[in-house]
C-alpha cells in the first residue's frame, strides 16, 4: 500500500497494487499496436506478466518494437502459424 496526497486538503489516497498474475492479450488486425499496448501497458504496470500473441496479417515492425521495448518488463509474444 501507498499513501499519495490528494489535490483535496486534508485528504489522502491510498494506492494498492496487487498483481492477478499472467495476462493474455491478443492483437488484432486493425490497429496492431494501439490495441494491444490497451492490454499490455495496465497490466505491466500493476505488476503482472503479459503472454501477447500477435496476429499473423499485421506488419512485423509492431511485434518487434513490443518485443525490443518489453523484453525486460516480463512480455513474451507467442507465434503461431495457426489459424
Amino acid at each position: 500500500m501507498k499513501t499519495v496526497e490528494s489535490a483535496i486538503p486534508d485528504k489522502m489516497n491510498k494506492v494498492f497494487r496487487i498483481p492477478l498474475g499472467v495476462i493474455a492479450s491478443i492483437s488484432p488486425f486493425n490497429f496492431p499496436l494501439y490495441l494491444s499496448m490497451r492490454t499490455i501497458v495496465p497490466a505491466l504496470a500493476l505488476g503482472n506478466t503479459i503472454v501477447h500473441k500477435a496476429d499473423l496479417q499485421t506488419v512485423i515492425l509492431a511485434a518487434l518494437l513490443l518485443q525490443k521495448h518489453l523484453k525486460k518488463l516480463a512480455f513474451q509474444e507467442v507465434y503461431s502459424n495457426s489459424y
